[in-house]
């Protein structure tokens, strides 16, 4: 995602900055209790952008926040809203600097603006792929996930992966509880409920946990959701 900028040399925001990419890029900010946020941007279009965050950390008042994400680019502007597993939402908005960083504010923090620095990607070590068999409401098909993590701080590790061609995202704290999310294309997205699950369950466990999937998430004020749910089974 390009940010086309008009600030001028004295500016910190402007033309050059990117946001995504081909891939998925992770940007990670301190929140005040000193728990990192990341934000997780999949591969979009030039004025919008979605994805992923998370804090990760098991303890504070931001502990287990996990949820998905969508907003509008306008110039090095952007905006967002995060909506979380249990349905609760804050906005992000702030501007884009010329070196690629974020500085944006959460509207649930109040005097404080959060610098979202993009994290160089890491070498892909050896690994192999869990597979699961994933339904939700009409569609079902094969889940494919790594069995290393692309995240691993604050007892929280991310396993990124596929489904019917769609990115998959399962986010595992180490205490227990598990979120998956997936985004079948720029207009939707399925979010579960936080639910307890290993990563060894996926390929020998069969569970269902409740989602909520939403629509037209890059048009806000057509966007609408419903319940449904994950059902995990063996292939």
């Amino acid at each position: 995602m390009v940010l086309n900028g008009c600030g001028g040399s004295t500016s910190s925001s402007g033309p050059g900055a990117t946001l995504g990419g081909t891939d998925a890029a992770q940007y990670v900010a301190t929140l005040p209790d000193g728990s990192p946020m990341v934000l997780e941007v999949l591969p979009d279009s030039s004025d919008h952008w979605n994805g992923d965050f998370v804090v990760a950390a098991e303890t504070g008042i931001y502990a287990f926040q996990e949820g998905v994400f969508e907003g509008s680019v306008k110039g090095s502007s952007v905006e967002a809203t995060c909506e979380l597993e249990d349905g609760a939402e804050f906005q992000l908005t702030g501007k884009m600097n010329r070196d690629g960083s974020l500085d944006l504010i959460r509207s649930d923090i109040s005097g404080q603006t959060l610098h979202f620095v993009r994290q160089a990607a890491s070498p892909h070590p050896s690994r192999a792929n869990i597979s699961f068999n994933l339904t939700t409401g009409p569609m079902s098909g094969v889940a494919t996930i790594s069995d290393q993590p692309d995240f691993n701080s604050g007892g929280v590790k991310g396993y990124s992966g596929t489904w019917n061609d769609a990115f998959l995202r399962v986010w595992l704290y180490d205490s227990g509880p598990a979120n998956l999310n997936v985004h079948p294309d720029n207009r939707s997205s399925a979010m579960s409920s936080r639910f307890s699950f290993r990563l060894s369950n996926f390929a020998s466990t069969t569970v269902t946990v409740d989602n909520e999937i939403t629509y037209d998430r890059a048009t806000p004020s057509k966007r609408f959701s419903f319940k449904g749910s994950f059902r995990i089974s063996p292939r």
